[in-house]
Formats: C-alpha cells, structure tokens, sequence
C-alpha cells in the first residue's frame, strides 16, 4: 500500500517546529531544519586536489571577487573562477574527437591513458595478492571510472558539449581534474569589459561608416576589424583561456550598428545627390554634374572663393522687340483683323522672338558649358556664368575666356548661315509679291557683349526648398564683370586687370590677345577701371553681318569703342 506523503510546514526562516511531528510537543519546543547544507565538490576537483594536496575543506571562497581559492601544501594554490551564479565553465580540452579508438578502448593524448574497468581490477586483484603486474600501467595515477558504453541506452553516459556532440560525459571529471592540475580554467570576460566592448564596437562601427569616404572601403575594413577581432578571441582562447565575447559586441553593435549607420547614409547621400543634381542639372555640363556628384562633400552653403565672372548680353534685342512689335501692329491696323486674328498674329511674333533670341542665348550656354562653367541664370537677353566653383578649377579665368571667344565665333558662324538665308528671302521676295503672297520675313541677326572679371566672390545656394533654390555668385567682383559687360558694345570681350594677369599665368597665349583700352569710369567704382579687349576674330576672317545693323546712336559709353 502506498503511503501518503508527509508535508512540513516551514516558516520564513525554513524551519520546522516540534508539533509537525509531535502533536502534544510542549510550548517553546526547538525548532528543526528538515534538510542540512553540506558542501560537496565535484569529482574532477576531488581528483585533482588528491594528487595536488589542496585543502578543500577550508577553502577562501571570494564571493566579491567570484572565485575560490584553494591552497595546498608547498605554496601550491588554484583560484577557481567562478560566474556571478557560482558556476563555473569546463575547459573541455580533452574531448571524444581528440582520442582514438582501439578495441572498444580510448587513447588519450601524451599522460593520459584508458583502458577497461576490466583490466582495472585484475591490476588491483594482481597488487592486493603481491605479486602486480610488471606494466604498472595504473601506479601512481588518477583513476576516473566512467561508461563509455553507447550500445544499450540503460548504461549509456553520452552527451553533447560546446564542442562535440555524442561525447562520454565522463570526460567532464576529466576536464576538471586537467583544468586543475594545469591550472587552466575558462576565465569569462567581466560585465565591465562586455560592456565596454559593446559601446566601443559600436562606435568604432559608426566612425567607420561616417570617416571612409566609400561605402564600399567602409564595409571592407568593417570586415577587417570583424576578422582581427575573432583572431584576437581565438587566440585569447587558445593561449589563456580566456573567453572574450564575440556575438554581442562584434555582432550585435558592431556590424548592426554599421549596417544601419550604412543604410542611413546611403539614403542621405542619395537625396544629397538628387538634392545637387536637381540644382546643378541646367546650369552645368551633363560630364560635370557626374563629377561633382563623385565628390565626398560639396560646399552647398555660403563660401568665399577666388572665382572669374562672364556676362554675356545679347545685342538688338530691345531693338527687334521693340520694331517687331511696331510691325505686327501695323499689320494688324492695315488689314483690319479681328481681335482674335490680331492675339494670334501678336502670339505668332511673340514666338519668334523668344525662338531667335533662344537660339542665341542656346549659342552661349552651349560654350559655357562645352568648357565646364556653371551656368548660373538668365537675365532677359543676358547670360551670366562664372567659372572655380562648384568645383574648383585653377584656370577659371582662361576657361572663361576661352568659352567668351567660343560663343563669339558661334555666334559669327550663326549670323553667317542667318545672312545667307536672308539673301534667299530677299531673291524670292519678287516672286512671292507676284504670286500675291506676304513677304517673307528676314531672319533677324544679333550681337555679342561680353564683359569678364576675376576675383574674390560669395558663392552658395539662395532661396529655400520649399520656393527654390538658385548657386549663385554675388559681390562687388560680380558687379564689375556687369559693368564690363555694359561697356563692351558689339562683338567685343572686353576683360578686367585681374583677369588679364591671371590669363598671363594661366594661358599667355590668350594673354597675347589681349589690348589694354583707355580706363574707364563705371557706376559704383571710385576709380577709372583697367580693361582690357580680347581680340577673338581669326586674321582675314569674314565680318559679323550684325555689326552692319549697329544703330549710330549706341548706347552711351560703347560708340567710342567700336571699330
């Protein structure tokens, strides 16, 4: 019959009074604890502490420190790390996978010997009866009686450890016992190091991510420090035994922090770049654009920098609005058109002014950007650019004033072709006036002004996202290549003292092109300004049909300085 089980009542402290067991106990009885603690070592140190004459039963247990300290005879001590919980971690460096197998026996390395429990006893038969064998294969050694039996499940002591799986769990004695005798226990890192670790790995994760310029570099020494890092640990391992942790700072922060530091820079790095391509894309070459994109940072904001100016206005416009516009209303007036023939005949002359004085403003920033300015707006029938930013370019003032003779000549070679199919109109006007057609109307031809300074100059991006955002260059240097350009009159460059010595370092070539003019006096300057002409024309090349056009009442201050 099964008896019932007995259940004591404890009380907080864990003891037992008398009446649990005794009803009629007397008052004041003592108290009794059901269970007592009794320190019990593990085999392998019971093994080991035989062999080294350790005194385990006073050991110094160093709860603050987490360890225990046992001495022995001869100076000889063993400090046993322990973890926070008081175990301890086994060095498993005799394992299964490091014997070899013998006829059901075990072969372990130099000092270690295995055998059966069979030959075991007939050694110990053989010695109690004085007559021992003559191998003395088990004199003077620790014995560790274990199953190493994998056959019947009933006897069987198999198990997997850190290393191996399948292994003889009675080798763990074995681990203890060696870890003692060689004084090589598993030393875990502290809590302080683990910690430390972890922040340090992820801020060097973050430097990485943020200091190379490449993210592709960034992630190839990510994977260096990654490799340096597990050898350092493999080799701590192997040569102290000491356990630094990998998966959590190496893992965990660093190669998670750098990969969500990489992430979040490739996104910002993209809008950046959609940001600049979006600033960029019409005011620069398509060639440019992809350089500056390939530049680690590009300085968006305000910046003083050394900078060669270009205006360029286009000539006659005012005055072919103006006499277009005359014309249209004449035409309207004389044939009597109704409001709407009239709106579409003014829409018509509309188009064709913008489509010719597109065409030559198309003309300039076509050799803007053919020598890598930065087109930088258009005001009416005036182009501004500037060279040196937003990338920097050390002959700034010979690019510029070779884009200038550029659009000089395109703008020739245009007015040529323009000239001749003038000619066209005018041989078959005769005949569209006899077929009783309107004339047709002659192709208007344009000038150049062009007026260039060198010099210090505030460049960065103005206005806002949300209304636009213009890189622009502004400053006392801008107002003179303005004022340069006011003075030019018709197909002339006409360039500052600073740029002119800048194209003596940069381009003498050019320098010798150059003919000083008499100074002059322009709005906002104290003193009369050096100027110099750039003489573009090639030698016995054919003359601008434009100039033909030249009103004699010019503008005040440019009569003087044609040829």
């Amino acid at each position: 019959k099964r008896e019932a089980p007995v259940t004591f009542h404890r009380n907080k402290e864990g003891f037992v009074p008398m009446s649990e067991i005794a009803g009629n106990a007397p008052a004041g009885a003592p108290l009794f604890i059901p269970f007592a603690y009794t320190r019990v070592w593990s085999m392998g140190i019971v093994l080991a502490a035989g062999d080294l004459k350790l005194d385990l039963d006073n050991p110094e247990i160093q709860r603050q420190r987490h360890r225990v300290v046992l001495h022995g005879e001869k100076g000889i001590d063993r400090v046993i790390p322990l973890e926070p919980d008081g175990s301890y971690y086994i060095n498993w460096e005799l394992g299964q996978n490091s014997t070899l197998s013998v006829t059901n026996h075990l072969v372990l390395r130099p000092g270690f010997q295995a055998g059966s429990f069979d030959e075991l006893l007939i050694e110990a038969n053989e010695r109690a009866e004085g007559h021992p064998s003559d191998t003395g294969r088990w004199k003077n050694r620790l014995v560790l009686i274990g199953s190493a039996v994998t056959a019947f499940s009933a006897v069987a002591d198999q198990g997997n450890t850190p290393l191996e799986t399948g292994t003889i769990l009675a080798l763990k004695h074995l681990n203890v016992a060696n870890a003692m005798l060689t004084n090589s226990f598993v030393t875990t890192s502290p809590l302080a190091l683990k910690l430390l670790l972890i922040l340090a790995m992820g801020v060097l994760a973050g430097w990485i991510t943020s200091a190379v310029a490449r993210p592709l570099a960034g992630t190839a020494l990510m994977v260096a420090v990654v490799v340096i890092y597990v050898a350092l640990a493999c080799w701590l391992y192997a040569a102290h035994r000491f356990w630094l942790p990998i998966v959590l700072p190496l893992f965990v922060s660093g190669l998670v922090t750098h990969a969500m530091a990489l992430t979040h820079r490739v996104q910002a790095e993209q809008a950046e770049k959609k940001r600049v391509k979006s600033v960029f894309s019409k005011m620069l070459a398509p060639e440019v654009v992809d350089e500056l994109l390939s530049v680690a940072k590009v300085s968006m904001g305000g910046v003083r920098r050394e900078i060669t100016v270009y205006f360029a206005d286009v000539r006659g416009f005012t005055t072919l609005t103006d006499r277009t516009q005359t014309q249209a209303a004449e035409y309207i007036e004389k044939h009597k058109l109704s409001p709407e023939q009239a709106e579409a005949c003014h829409n018509r002359v509309a188009k064709e002014i913008l489509d010719t004085v597109s065409t030559y403003l198309g003309t300039i920033a076509g050799a803007i950007k053919k020598h890598n300015g930065t087109l930088d707006k258009y005001i009416g029938d005036c182009a501004m650019a500037f060279w040196g930013g937003p990338l920097s370019n050390p002959r700034h003032a010979s690019d510029a004033v070779r884009s200038a003779m550029d659009a000089q000549r395109a703008m020739l070679k245009l007015n040529l072709k323009r000239d001749a199919e003038n000619r066209r109109i005018a041989a078959e006007s005769a005949g569209r006036a006899a077929q009783g057609l309107p004339p047709e109307s002659p192709l208007p031809l344009l000038s150049l002004g062009t007026g260039i300074n060198t010099g210090m100059a505030i460049m960065g991006l103005m206005g806002s996202d949300a209304d636009g955002l213009s890189y622009t260059v502004f400053g006392r240097e801008v107002n003179l290549a303005s004022r340069l350009e006011g003075l030019s009159g018709y197909g002339r460059i006409l360039i500052s003292h600073a740029t002119f010595l800048a194209l003596r370092r940069e381009a003498p070539d050019l320098a010798a092109l150059c003919v000083e003019q008499i100074p002059a006096d322009l709005k906002g300057f104290r003193q009369a300004v050096r100027n110099y002409e750039v003489h573009w024309r090639p030698e016995g090349g054919p003359e601008d049909p434009s100039l033909k056009q030249i009103p004699v009442t010019a503008s005040s201050g440019t009569s003087t300085l044609l040829r």
